[in-house]
């Protein structure tokens, strides 16, 4: 099922950058799960496997923070990244062709399987660093999440950001891998067991199957993620330098809110920053400026905070007590009623539901 995801997303001509390094994590994730089976059987391929899957299990956790990397900021590795990423899987190899050649135990399946001799300790070692090395990319991943949500914030309104969920969940999914093997490794060493791996690998291989397939099927846009620019990663201490006095700043807020409270361009679900700065002749970092140091908010809060009041106006009317609650959100703009009442509660206290009710009840 893991190589025909790999075939799909392969064949897809929507697949948007980086895509490559979540098929090379799929084609990793089936050649461990094909070692442990071929380790259950006994099978005399264990002999040979662990040239492929030993240097596989360096390229794992890379390969997801390079996705990442792909994805959401549209870059690509430089040469010393590319010599970095490689050097481990290479040593990996390196290390495990010496084990081959000095050691009979490691030439042996039935050796292999009994944990005899050096095979025991030496894929113990071997593991450890695995984890600690994925574990490393895993967390700087994790960062580069959270780069991208702060600056997708600054940029876009959206209330419905699926994209960044799927992040989320591909890694906490790998998190979770990497902690279980750390705890099963764990447990091995300590009670001496002579299994190497644990079932939470083929656990996990599970549920990364259908949520790839959910959103594969369901929300292909993820593949193609919008690109935050840059002015929306500045915070309003890094605006002290900036050639805006406090005079002309509050006259773009009054030009903004303005435009905002007459022209309603946020019911539009796709509104940015950009588009709204260039509707209204602002650069955009002045416009990014401008809110973040005199509403000290970012362009997403500031965005939803007129939608909300937009939908409370809605909700209030007599002649919209038929509306449902989302065809009350979509029509302020939001993009989902999970959304919705997510934004809405956090700003009112109350989900729209409730606001409703409250209003009826007076």
């Amino acid at each position: 099922m893991l190589i025909f995801l790999a075939v799909l997303l392969a064949v897809d001509r929507r697949r948007a950058p980086g895509t490559r390094y979540l098929i090379a994590l799929l084609i990793i994730l089936t050649a461990i799960i094909a070692n442990r089976l071929l380790f259950y059987l006994g099978s005399e391929l264990l002999v040979y496997m662990p040239f492929l899957v030993f240097p596989g299990i360096f390229c794992y956790a890379p390969a997801i923070y390079l996705y990442c990397e792909a994805a959401l900021f549209n870059r690509s590795p430089g040469i010393a990244l590319r010599v970095g990423f490689t050097a481990a899987p290479v040593m990996a190899f390196a290390v495990h062709t010496v084990f081959h050649i000095y050691f009979p135990e490691i030439r042996d399946a039935a050796s292999i399987v009994a944990q005899a001799g050096v095979v025991a300790p030496y894929s113990r070692v071997l593991f450890a660093f695995a984890i600690a090395y994925s574990l490393a990319f895993l967390l700087l991943s994790w960062r580069n999440i959270r780069l991208y949500d702060r600056a997708y914030q600054d940029n876009f309104a959206a209330a419905g950001r699926d994209q960044l969920q799927w992040f989320k969940t591909l890694l906490f999914l790998n998190l979770f891998l990497v902690i279980s093997f750390s705890g099963g490794l764990i447990v091995i060493a300590v009670r001496d067991l002579k299994v190497p791996s644990t079932p939470v690998e083929g656990i996990v291989a599970l549920i990364m199957i259908y949520v790839i397939l959910y959103y594969f099927i369901r929300k292909p846009e993820i593949f193609t993620l919008p690109k935050p620019g840059d002015a929306g990663t500045k915070t309003s201490s890094k605006y002290q330098k900036q050639n805006l006095s406090e005079a002309e700043r509050k006259a773009f807020l009054a030009k903004i809110e303005k435009y905002l409270t007459e022209e309603k361009p946020f019911l539009d679900d796709k509104v940015t920053l950009a588009s709204l700065a260039r509707e209204l002749g602002i650069p955009a970092h002045h416009f990014s400026m401008v809110i973040n140091i005199e509403r000290n908010t970012n362009f997403y809060h500031f965005i939803n905070a007129y939608r909300v009041e937009e939908a409370k106006a809605l909700l209030t009317r007599a002649d919209m007590f038929d509306e449902t609650v989302l065809d009350i959100g979509l029509m302020a703009g939001f993009q989902s009623k999970a959304g919705f009442n997510k934004v809405f509660k956090e700003i009112t206290g109350f989900t729209p539901s409730e606001f409703r009710e409250r209003h009826k009840t007076a």
